[in-house]
């Protein structure tokens, strides 16, 4: 069974994979008598034997509810790649009294019914958890959840207004083994001497660079694989560190190691990011736009990428876009010249790179003209062209902007005639 009730998205991380969204929960019980508590999130520590309830999502993305118990607490290294893969959508640990104060989970294997999860790391000293799924040579970290969300359920209590943005270095992260990292990449006694004093008892690991964002400074001063050393002269190897010692700074002064040198970045700026997501959306030809969100411009490179362009997120069925390219003879199968998920770079002859000259170039074109949009396929930086007859009877170019309280305005463009 389901159930739809009206909810709100408030805050979006922008770097990280999780949204938090607002409803009332009576409206799924349908009965306003009944008591709701809001989960205080504990930093109490998990340990084997330890039972708990588990919500959260399945391999196919379906919510269920588990009573289980930790088996064994593991080291995410250890784990390896014979995890099974999955993607939570959220976590909570009960108290076995039912307390309903969430313990935080370590690094765990999950036994019993646990439907393929994987884990998440809680790192007491660090006040974070990493949520993370496993594959290959690959293991993407959420950090610091915890006290994000502390502050924010603390904000809706005081009514202050939630943060709109986030300022940091847009770089993703990973980590490697202190071992590893002074028998391979010759990190320098002193310097493992210092990381050592910044790490803890358990972890003995360093934080490389794995990706970097087009655009930014960072993408300009960063290379992948490099290790990062300190952040304005403070040894940082714990993420829970990074993050406070970087977010909300304009600037930060970075030294890495690189090719067995230590290498001082200098001033890196950082970048803000806003924390609402989407905030503005333009509709053509059934064709669903907007600026290129973080998450391309982690998958880019500056040669793919170019002086960039909009993005086509989405194209709506019986659209011009979709009968476009049934004439076309192209089938859901052929991504060749699929107009999703590309970049449109010019309007006929006109180039393109923000929603409000992509508006100034189309209006320009009248009901039934085709249109001449160029494409580029951000993973490997090839053009393509489409012709879509623009129907604005039916299918009219609409503008749609999220104002600050939440609720979003629509506007229909006029054409010139």
């Amino acid at each position: 069974a389901s159930k739809t009730i009206p909810a709100q998205v408030i805050f979006v991380h922008p770097l990280e994979s999780y949204s938090i969204i607002k409803y009332d929960p009576h409206l799924l019980l349908n009965d306003a008598t009944v008591q709701v508590r809001e989960l205080e999130l504990s930093k109490d520590r998990v340990v084997p034997g330890s039972k708990f309830e588990f919500v959260g999502l399945d391999r196919d993305q379906t919510l269920f509810y588990n009573e289980t118990k930790v088996h064994q607490i593991l080291d995410r290294q250890s784990m390896g790649s014979g995890m099974p893969s999955s993607f939570f959508g959220f976590m909570f640990s009960f108290g076995a009294d039912h307390s309903h104060k969430p313990l935080p989970f370590e690094s765990l294997r999950m036994g019993g019914e646990s439907r393929g999860a994987v884990g998440v790391h809680y790192h007491k000293d660090e006040e974070i958890v990493m949520a993370y799924t496993l594959s290959p040579g690959r293991t993407h970290m959420a950090a610091d959840v915890v006290p994000l969300l502390t502050a924010i359920q603390e904000a809706m209590h005081k009514g202050v207004p939630l943060p709109t943005e986030l300022k940091s270095l847009p770089i993703y992260m990973e980590f490697m083994t202190l071992a590893i990292a002074r028998s391979i990449r010759h990190l320098p006694d002193e310097w493992a001497l210092k990381l050592m004093e910044s790490n803890d008892s358990v972890q003995r690991k360093v934080l490389t660079v794995s990706r970097k964002m087009v655009g930014s400074n960072s993408y300009e001063k960063f290379e992948v694989n490099d290790i990062i050393l300190s952040i304005d002269d403070t040894p940082v190897s714990l993420v829970g560190d990074y993050k406070k010692l970087v977010d909300g700074k304009e600037t930060v002064k970075v030294s890495v190691l690189r090719s067995s040198k230590v290498i001082d970045l200098g001033q890196v700026r950082t970048t803000s990011f806003s924390a609402l997501g989407t905030t503005r959306i333009v509709e053509c030809c059934g064709l669903i736009l907007h600026d290129p969100h973080p998450a391309l411009l982690y998958l880019s490179s500056q040669d793919k990428f170019g002086k960039g362009g909009i993005y086509v997120a989405f194209k709506e069925g019986g659209s011009p876009a979709e009968q476009a390219e049934a004439k076309n003879g192209l089938h859901n199968s052929d991504e060749t010249n699929e107009i999703n998920s590309k970049l449109i770079t010019r309007v006929n002859e006109a180039k393109v790179t923000s929603l409000d000259e992509f508006l100034d170039a189309v209006v320009k074109c009248k009901h039934d003209e085709y249109v001449k949009f160029t494409t580029k396929n951000v993973d490997n930086g090839e053009l393509a062209v489409h012709n879509i007859r623009l129907d604005l009877e039916y299918w009219k170019t609409r503008d749609m902007s999220r104002m600050p309280s939440g609720e979003w305005v629509s506007k229909f463009i006029e054409h010139e005639k």
